[in-house]
């Protein structure tokens, strides 16, 4: 079991953390994707990574979705496949 000192529920706290050398993460590519390809953080155990994962909306389940909740999936689907995600 790795047991680590720090502690965190903030993503971007955990990257400057990684960027500070105080350790490794795992993150999502979003996160981190411009710090990989500038060189400031590198890939670890690459045999490992879920590689290509898409993005997970997760909301109750419901038998009547109000409108506003679908039009919101729908706009965040279209706009991560015009980003090519």
């Amino acid at each position: 079991m790795v047991r680590g000192q720090r502690i965190a529920n903030d993503g971007g706290l955990v990257r400057d953390w990684c960027l500070n050398g105080y350790g490794v993460a795992r993150k999502s590519l979003w996160d981190v994707d411009a710090d990989l390809k500038a060189g400031t953080l590198v890939e670890l155990l690459q045999e490992f990574s879920p590689g290509g994962t898409g993005l997970q909306i997760v909301y109750p389940a419901t038998q009547d979705q109000p409108k506003r909740v679908r039009l919101l999936i729908d706009r965040i689907a279209e706009a991560f496949s015009e980003l090519g995600a």
